[in-house]
């Protein structure tokens, strides 16, 4: 017998509408050890959107009021604009006219930002941990060899357990003879 096979196919063209979303502030603040508190303000773009350094531009949000308290001082951080290729980019960090309650980020102490912004109020509460040294440190012989490692070469390796605190993070540097150091 004969068989004769057709095969067809059909195509549906799928429309999905995610519809809008109203626009949401972002709130990027942090505080190290020793530095100042930096925060950014920006609005949430669209997820179709065309972003590119104008839009970026527009995004940021002004004349918010930043504070941040360390439970004994409270600062108002002041808007700053930098200047970057042509695109300016905005910052609220320390108002250097004004140095009255001014603080840096230290150890163990907790940290208060507020952020008031077209009648709404934003409230984030932080803590710089106490950081948590090497477990172990030590010397063996390199894993890796060729033909240009130095005889006496040694590899250093390093034990280290994180805490279990959601939300910290270490990061490491290394030095050589002096060189940069490398995150």
């Amino acid at each position: 017998g004969l068989f004769i096979v057709t095969l067809t196919s059909c195509q549906k063209e799928v429309h999905i509408d995610l519809g809008t979303s109203p626009t949401q502030i972002v709130v990027e603040g942090q505080i190290e050890n020793g530095q100042p508190p930096f925060v950014l303000l920006t609005s949430t773009l669209s997820f179709f959107s065309n972003i590119d350094l104008k839009s970026l531009e527009k995004s940021f949000i002004h004349n918010a009021v930043v504070t941040v308290s360390n439970g004994s001082k409270t600062m108002t951080l002041r808007e700053y604009s930098l200047d970057t290729a042509g695109s300016k980019f905005y910052a609220y960090t320390l108002d250097t006219a004004n140095f009255s309650n001014i603080f840096v980020g230290e150890i163990g102490k907790s940290y208060t930002l507020t952020v008031t912004s077209n009648g709404n109020t934003y409230t984030s509460v932080t803590k710089i941990p106490t950081p948590k040294g090497v477990d172990t440190l030590w010397f063996a012989e390199p894993e890796f060899k060729n033909d240009k490692t130095p005889g006496n070469a040694q590899q250093l390796f390093a034990n280290y357990t994180d805490p279990d605190t959601m939300g910290n993070y270490v990061r490491y540097y290394t030095q050589r003879n002096g060189n940069g150091l490398y995150p």
